[in-house]
């Protein structure tokens, strides 16, 4: 993949997937695909792209 994917959004053992990237190489026998710029799709085709998470919110320091 192009960039890590968040453990969040990293598919279970078994479970489908849609994915696009592009075809860098591949072998006949066995037929094997090599594949650069990986992204994960959602089920509209889009990529699938982490929320950020929210920035901490720090107690203001307190005056002594």
């Amino acid at each position: 993949m192009a960039k890590p994917i968040p453990a969040k959004l990293v598919p279970q053992a078994g479970q489908q997937i849609a994915f696009q990237g592009t075809v860098s190489s591949y072998t006949p026998d066995p037929f094997m695909m090599t594949m650069t710029e990986g992204v994960l799709l959602d089920k509209n085709g889009k990529p699938l792209v982490a929320t950020p998470a929210a920035p901490a919110h720090k107690a203001p320091a307190k005056k002594q």
